[in-house]
């Protein structure tokens, strides 16, 4: 069983791959991967993962993490055990290698490159802060045929219902509380809505039971567990606000819908580069927007572009 090293360097929005072009007979042909090698005698994952980044491409790793174990088996292949980074610090100019052809690639347009089937799951654990973990990737030829995360089946499980959160205004007014039902009825025809409650017609400015400990301990542990985030922000919310920031800083999508008659929106969130801003006339013209939402499971094993 061969132990090797893959490393994901990150520079904003792109990442630096290897063409695997040079090398003939490289399992790697022609596919799109990180920098990374195998472990010498006497080395640790993290001194192969520098001593390779440093040979492959003449960059020097300054901040990385080790996110996980890979077990790659093939029929055709020899077996490896793939020690997984990430990295978003270096130092150094990039240098010609004979692995590949190194270039710093948009991570927008990575999905289209030639890459191993089962790259697009581990990348996508990566970009979403998957805590460490364990991925086994059995191979028939190029096909993938098996996947399993963390002992768990990912491959031929019935996709996760998606799971959103829907922020409306609490204690800072209860004016819209008809408009947040009738939204978020909508919304549980496309998947599981956490925070039901907002939209309930007995649910007070008080926002619930509970202490206001154990009702941001509820709230953030749903925001942590959410694949998507929707916000109806025609009523100003310090607390819908936070949400917002919170679900940015975990790297949820977000979509903030606001009514044009009601006001103005925020510069905070209107002018968000990284906030999906819906704005609406009427209920009609607010349920299409919902209807066209990309609401879908944050599922790893489902093989989508890293950036939607």
């Amino acid at each position: 069983m061969i132990n090797s090293t893959l490393c994901y360097l990150s520079r904003g929005d792109e990442y630096l791959l290897l063409h695997r072009v040079k090398k003939k007979n490289d399992l790697n042909h022609d596919k799109w991967i990180g920098p990374g090698g195998k472990l010498e005698e006497g080395e640790s994952p993290e001194d192969c993962i520098l001593r390779e980044m440093r040979e492959e491409t003449g960059l020097t790793l300054t901040s990385f993490r080790y996110r996980g174990i890979v077990t790659f088996v093939s029929d055709r292949w020899e077996n490896e055990f793939m020690h997984l980074f990430s990295a978003d610090g270096f130092t150094g100019e990039l240098t010609d290698c004979d692995e590949g052809v190194p270039e710093w690639i948009a991570k927008k347009d990575f999905a289209s490159l030639p890459q191993w089937e089962g790259d697009r799951i581990f990348l996508r654990l990566l970009e979403q802060g998957a805590p460490f973990f364990s991925l086994k990737l059995r191979y028939e030829g190029e096909t993938l045929v098996e996947a399993v995360l963390d002992g768990r089946d990912i491959l031929h499980e019935a996709p996760a219902r998606p799971k959103i959160y829907f922020c409306g205004s609490i204690r800072g007014g209860r004016q819209d509380a008809d408009v947040y039902r009738r939204m978020i009825d909508r919304l549980k025809a496309r998947g599981t809505v956490l925070t039901e409650h907002v939209g309930s017609p007995s649910l007070t400015d008080r926002g619930g039971d509970g202490t206001n400990e154990e009702i941001w301990l509820r709230d953030t542990a749903w925001l942590r567990e959410c694949d998507i985030v929707v916000a109806e922000c025609s009523q100003p919310s310090l607390g819908v606000g936070y949400e917002l920031a919170f679900a940015e800083a975990l790297g949820k999508p977000v979509h903030v819908f606001y009514g044009r008659d009601d006001g103005r929106l925020s510069a905070m969130l209107s002018g968000n580069p990284g906030f999906f801003i819906h704005e609406y006339r009427g209920e009609a013209e607010l349920m299409r927007l919902l209807d066209a939402l990309p609401i879908r499971p944050l599922n790893p094993a489902l093989p989508a572009p890293i950036d939607e």
